[in-house]
């Protein structure tokens, strides 16, 4: 026979035969089973969380589907930004070496339809300082400082000091040590100062 069954869901449903010998009366029983999968639509994807990467950096991206089952996945990224697995759940890249925010986009798709979702990936040189380059100055005479803070996410906040590596009592002072470009004012003469730069962001 001929049997028409429409499941709306993904669903195994047994059918079983039976035959009866109209003599006897006797009856002998078959049973199969048979699994009906019906795509159902995807409600959501989610790319995962936005993060900060140093330049070179391999970076994974990850995506959820739901429901997950039978869903279809596909990255695309910036132009010049290369995708391995990109038609898989887990997608890798190379961070460029230029800063900036990337942002990533992944598809998931059924037989019925598709939602997408986005993520950033932001691209960030790490902090640098920098206190300027040596200075020899005459006795009675004081330094101007140039220091610097580079890359990081900044603002720079700026803290000097005199490193404890300079001579026991050496002394000398800053107009302002929170400043990236103080005056340095040395405490004796004939002394090789080493001045420290922290910087902050």
């Amino acid at each position: 026979p001929v049997v028409t069954y429409n499941p709306t869901k993904t669903e195994n449903v047994t059918f079983t035969l039976t035959v009866t010998d109209t003599d006897t009366g006797d009856t002998s029983s078959a049973s199969f089973t048979v699994q009906f999968l019906v795509p159902q639509p995807v409600s959501s994807v989610d790319a995962g969380d936005d993060k900060t990467v140093k330049p070179g950096d391999r970076v994974t991206l990850h995506a959820q589907a739901t429901p997950d089952r039978g869903v279809a996945y596909t990255w695309t990224g910036p132009a010049g930004v290369t995708l391995t697995d990109a038609n898989t759940t887990n997608a890798l890249f190379t961070a460029p070496t230029a800063e900036g925010d990337y942002v990533f986009t992944v598809t998931a798709r059924t037989k019925v339809n598709s939602v997408t979702d986005t993520v950033t990936i932001k691209v960030q040189i790490p902090l640098t300082s920098t206190a300027g380059n040596d200075k020899t100055v005459t006795e009675g005479h004081t330094i101007h400082l140039n220091g610097a803070g580079a890359h990081g996410t900044g603002p720079y906040t700026y803290l000097w000091s005199v490193d404890s590596s300079s001579p026991a009592g050496a002394g000398g002072s800053f107009d302002d040590a929170t400043s990236s470009n103080p005056i340095f004012t040395p405490g004796n003469a004939g002394v090789v100062y080493t001045l420290q730069l922290e910087v902050t962001d």
